[in-house]
């Protein structure tokens, strides 16, 4: 048997022992929530809202600086939000180990 299959097999095995140690099971993998049910949607969105009323200018007061300001909001709330949806999957599809 090349290393390599020994390897997995030993691995395989120590997994499947571990519900047995006595300690809570957890499943193996947890999807990850829709997004739209999650807070950082709602705060991402909200940030975006704002962003984009500010950088259309609605809010004469900043002038131009404003609607700068708010069109960054928007760029930086939409790319946060797709940065912790990217990690949460990615967290989500790998199987959980112990230690």
């Amino acid at each position: 048997m090349p290393a390599n299959d020994q390897t997995t097999h030993i691995i395989t095995r120590t997994q499947d022992a571990a519900p047995d140690s006595g300690a809570a099971s957890t499943p193996a993998t947890v999807p990850p929530k829709p997004g739209i049910q999650t807070t950082e949607f709602w705060l991402s969105s909200i940030a975006t809202l704002l962003g984009v009323v500010m950088a259309s200018g609605a809010i004469h007061d900043g002038g131009i600086v404003a609607q700068i300001i708010g069109g960054v909001l928007s760029v930086l709330a939409a790319l946060g939000y797709t940065a912790a949806r990217a990690q949460v999957k990615t967290a989500g599809s790998q199987p959980k180990t112990g230690g």
